[in-house]
């Protein structure tokens, strides 16, 4: 003999109504009274109890609608056969040896209600009620739990935001540097640039420059650098190397006559390049001492417009900041910059044999829609024998006191 458990009609409009959940699972012995199922109208959710004691079958499963008072489910004497709504035949006992093993959590109507307003995972609440069943009480304590989890969090989320604030500087962009950023922006916007690089033996420019630095002082005043064989190493290549002494002027090439020769320090306040104008009419010796000149007055801040504008082309020396080789971005609107990297000494062959050579990495960037890598290789293959060559640097007017 088996008792139905039935959908209650909780109102006078109401039609149908849906299983939320069952209480018990299918084959457990309930008690007259106790809560199996919870159901609900469109506004109404309430625990419907058994009303008898026995083995339940569940009917209809959850979230199953049907039309009040269909039968949902059953409550039957262990070993009873019941119908169940398909008219299959379901031994009760046989269920009650295969229920699951999982027992699922007995949930008051008003809790249920209350967790699913506030997004409370009931998964996670140990009942407090009878049979551990999880109370409106406990749901409350888990929101209370939950702001105040949030509150922390938020706090602690404003401490990082405070503390990484306070790590953080911001530098305006202006003066100088605003120039530098826009020059080189457009610089790479507005050409083709490839870089060519190449190791050049400096183990002769080593030996002549510190052979020549002291007499070369205390005749002219100037301490003789690497940078100023290298600036009139690259002024004699681009005198047979004119397409490097050029711009690029919308749907023409123009190729300069005179050697503007840009020379690229750091200063203080940013990046400049002094001019040493018409260099190819310049020996070693004035190079070294227009350049000293003008990077002495760069870096005082004493440096005209007129002595940092108009360059043909540019050197830029990161050797003494320990820099082998870099990329080198052109100084708008010129074709060509020479990259010069530190000298190290490694070993290498030279005659024949194997020993220790001074070697030093340049690299030219050049602007591809002027000139091919044919040409540009050329230009570094004729600077890299000067440097090579030292002495061919060396004019009639170094030597003269």
């Amino acid at each position: 003999m088996a008792t139905d458990i039935v959908m209650p009609k909780l109102g006078m409009s109401m039609e149908e109504g849906t299983v939320v959940e069952w209480l018990k699972n299918e084959g457990e012995r309930v008690e007259q009274g106790e809560p199996v199922v919870t159901i609900s109208s469109e506004k109404t959710e309430i625990e419907v109890e058994a009303p008898d004691s026995g083995i339940l079958t569940i009917v209809v499963p959850q979230d199953g609608v049907v039309p009040v008072s269909e039968v949902i489910g059953r409550v039957s004497a262990e070993g009873a056969v019941v119908q169940p709504r398909n008219g299959e035949t379901i031994n009760e006992k046989n269920q009650h040896s295969e229920k699951s093993t999982t027992q699922k959590t007995p949930i008051s109507p008003a809790a249920r209600k209350l967790a699913k307003k506030e997004k409370i995972d009931l998964s996670g609440i140990q009942g407090t009620g009878p049979g551990n069943r999880i109370t409106k009480e406990d749901v409350l304590k888990a929101i209370a739990n939950k702001k105040e989890a949030a509150a922390t969090l938020e706090t602690y989320h404003r401490q990082n935001v405070k503390t990484a604030s306070e790590e953080i500087r911001e530098v305006p962009v202006s003066g100088i540097r605003k120039v530098i950023a826009d020059r080189m922006f457009q610089s790479l916007q507005q050409s083709a640039q490839l870089t060519l690089h190449t190791e050049v033996d400096v183990t002769e420019l080593v030996r002549v420059r510190q052979q020549m630095k002291e007499d070369i002082a205390q005749r002219f005043g100037v301490n003789l650098t690497y940078n100023d064989f290298i600036a009139r190493a690259t002024v004699l290549a681009l005198q047979n190397h004119p397409q490097l002494n050029a711009k690029w002027d919308e749907n023409q090439i123009i190729q300069y006559g005179h050697i503007h020769l840009g020379i690229a320090f750091s200063t203080n306040r940013g990046l400049m390049v002094p001019v040493v104008r018409n260099a190819q009419e310049k020996s070693l010796i004035q190079l070294s001492q227009g350049i000293k000149s003008l990077t002495s007055a760069g870096k005082d801040g004493s440096l005209s417009m007129d002595e940092s504008k108009g360059s043909t082309f540019t050197i830029t020396n990161l050797g003494s900041y320990g820099v082998d080789e870099f990329t080198p971005i052109l100084n708008p609107p010129e074709v060509g910059i020479l990259g010069v990297g530190r000298i190290n000494e490694k070993p290498a062959i030279y005659d024949g044999e194997i020993t220790i050579r001074a070697l030093m990495k340049l690299s030219l960037t050049f602007d591809h829609r002027v000139l091919d890598g044919a040409p540009a290789a050329e230009f570094l293959q004729e600077l890299s024998s000067y440097i090579e060559n030292p002495y061919r640097l060396i004019s009639f007017e170094d030597n003269r006191g």
